[in-house]
């Protein structure tokens, strides 16, 4: 039910504007006594019963009628696409390095006077060879910010205290006090030849300094970055543009001569604005070898935030989780194995006919190879008589 209008503050907005708010219907929520009921049953225990017959679950029941079976409810909703877990590393990070950040800004305030540098060294060569619009497009668009290796989302957090008398066993009552300050976003960057940080994240936080945050008409040092989060689309196999095999045994080349259609999805996406970097972690230099490749953690600031799911993500989702899980076709087609389920798609049914028809083709092939006429014409080859696996022969010939 609604329940009217509210003043209500946006983050970055005005706290005093009127907004009209109203709720969606809400069913009346269980009760203490509804749970209770639901589980041990609302007669109570008869007389002569023994207690645990008296159990009864009306909340988890699964297919079967039986009570309590978490673990095979569980499994079943991973089935639906919007519960099923995703993979915290699918994910890219996208902003822009503003133009002000330039060898002659950081001459104009004064950087540079240690060493002159031309518009072929420092922050313009990291700029020509980094960034966008000079056919360098793979290290900033194609895949988000190549030297991203992590990103640290603040938290959001609200500020309270509990007032009220302080009187033997009474308890003091939650106050909302205010929606604490955002805290930093944390990016770490890969340490390349010509270092992304230091020549580009490093003289951003100078030149803030020094210009501020006043807006200006014609300078703008900050950036929105947007963090997207991907989820696993499925698959949907399609064979490679040329040859007849279903696999290659070509050492340079894939193992298999199939590829998937499906990309991954953008599932949820974070739009931070106003952004600026503040901080760069301190850099320690030694002749020790370290296990692992060289990061460096930035610290950035923010104005306000939002976190969207991107544009008819349920209709895909739902689009490919219809296809993937029409069972519709029985029988001996599909992946080759009786009784089993395949995809009721037509292109899907006869992807895995051919697929299952190459192997054939393939291994007969291979089957006639190694017949021992052939064997002893291979093994006149100095090349082939050294190999003993058959693999390696394969790969050899180029099969």
């Amino acid at each position: 039910m609604a329940y009217g209008s509210e003043f209500i503050g946006g983050g970055g907005g005005n706290s005093n504007a009127y907004i009209p708010v109203t709720s969606q219907p809400q069913p009346r929520p269980l009760t203490p006594k509804d749970f209770a009921n639901a589980f041990l049953g609302s007669a109570g225990r008869p007389q002569g019963q023994n207690f645990s017959q008296q159990v009864i679950n009306s909340l988890t029941v699964n297919g079967n009628g039986a009570p309590l079976s978490p673990r095979d409810s569980f499994l079943d909703i991973l089935n639906d696409w919007a519960f099923s877990l995703p993979l915290n590393e699918l994910w890219m990070v996208f902003f822009d390095v503003p133009g002000i950040v330039n060898n002659s800004a950081m001459s104009a305030w004064g950087e540079n006077d240690s060493v002159k540098v031309t518009n072929t060294e420092g922050i313009d060569l990291a700029r020509r060879s980094f960034l966008p619009g000079n056919g360098k497009d793979s290290f900033m668009s194609t895949m988000g910010c190549a030297f991203a290796q992590s990103v640290i989302v603040p938290q959001e957090q609200n500020q309270i205290s509990k007032i009220g008398p302080t009187n033997r066993g009474f308890l003091k009552a939650p106050v909302l006090e205010q929606r604490q300050q955002f805290g930093s976003i944390n990016v770490e960057f890969l340490e390349s030849n010509l270092s992304f940080t230091d020549f580009l994240i490093r003289p951003w936080v100078v030149l803030s300094s020094h210009f501020g945050y006043v807006a200006r008409p014609d300078i703008n040092l900050s950036t929105d970055l947007v963090v997207v989060n991907f989820a696993k689309g499925g698959t949907d196999f399609k064979f490679k543009a040329g040859g007849s095999s279903a696999t290659q045994y070509d050492p340079n080349a894939d193992a298999v001569n199939i590829k998937n259609e499906r990309g991954l999805v953008a599932r949820k996406m974070f739009i931070f604005q106003g952004c600026t970097p503040i901080n760069i972690a301190p850099e320690r230099i030694s002749y020790t070898s370290e296990a692992s490749v060289d990061r460096r953690d930035t610290e950035w600031t923010f104005r306000k935030y939002q976190v969207v799911t991107p544009n008819k993500f349920g209709e895909i989702m739902e689009s490919y989780d219809s296809l993937d899980t029409d069972n519709s076709y029985i029988g001996t087609q599909g992946y080759g194995i009786p009784g089993t389920f395949a995809s009721g798609v037509p292109e899907r049914r006869e992807f895995w006919t051919q697929y299952q028809q190459r192997l054939e083709q393939d291994n007969k092939i291979r089957n006639d190879l190694f017949n021992q006429e052939n064997l002893d014409k291979l093994n006149l080859i100095p090349e082939v008589k050294r190999m003993g696996k058959k693999r390696d022969i394969l790969s050899f010939l180029g099969i």
